[in-house]
This record gives structure tokens, C-alpha cells and sequence, in this order.
């Protein structure tokens, strides 16, 4: 499965260790979700040690299954189509993401330190 870019800026965080069960947000039409996130980005330097924010052109590889099991992104413009390839070869279109959805969150239940990217 690979995730494919609209132009747009997606904010990564490598895995993270929670004492609490992860919270899911809407991820359509968060725009306070994604206005808060960047404030933190501004506001709080602890909190860029954990987050990542990349641009994206259009139709460049955001990540692989792999990069998803290991890290959580976040989509803060733009859109993203999740494609897979079916056994005939033919890459599908299973959902497109909209600003505020967050996948990666595997990573959540990943064990070990974060890493600062």
C-alpha cells in the first residue's frame, strides 16, 4: 500500500509512547484540529522535536506499508489518495484523505523510543 500526495504538507511524527489509548480525530473538515497543530509547532520547541512537517508535490510517494507501520502523518493541506495494487498489477484507489486525517497511527502501537527526525 503506498500513500500518493495532491500538493500539500503533511506533518510526520516518528513512533511515540502513550500511557493513554489514542484519540481519533475527524478527518474531514478539521480545520481546528489543524490550525491547533501548528500552533503547537509555533508556539512549544519541545513539540518540533517530534514532529515533522514535508511538503509534497503532486504524485510524489509519501509513504510505503513500511513508513506507515513506523510512523504517523498527519495531512495539513491537500489531499492523498491510499493506493494498492491488486494482484493483476493494476494500482486502485481505496480512499482519498482530506486535511485533518491522520493515518500512520500503526505507529502508535510501535514499542520503543521516538525518533526526532
Amino acid at each position: 500500500m503506498k500513500i500518493n500526495i495532491h500538493d500539500g504538507l503533511i506533518a510526520r511524527s516518528n513512533p511515540l509512547k502513550l500511557a493513554s489509548p489514542a484519540v481519533t480525530f475527524p478527518t474531514q473538515g478539521s480545520s481546528s484540529f489543524t490550525q491547533t497543530l501548528t500552533s503547537l509547532r509555533e508556539e512549544d520547541p519541545a513539540f518540533n522535536k517530534v514532529i515533522h512537517a514535508q511538503h509534497y508535490e503532486r504524485g510524489q510517494l509519501v509513504a510505503t506499508s513500511d513508513d506507515l507501520a513506523q510512523k504517523m502523518y498527519v495531512l495539513m493541506t491537500g489531499k492523498v489518495n491510499l493506493i494498492c495494487t491488486n494482484h493483476e498489477g493494476r494500482r486502485l484507489v481505496i480512499a482519498t484523505l482530506e486535511p485533518g486525517a491522520v493515518f500512520g497511527e500503526g505507529a502508535l502501537d510501535t514499542p520503543g523510543d521516538p525518533n526526532v527526525l
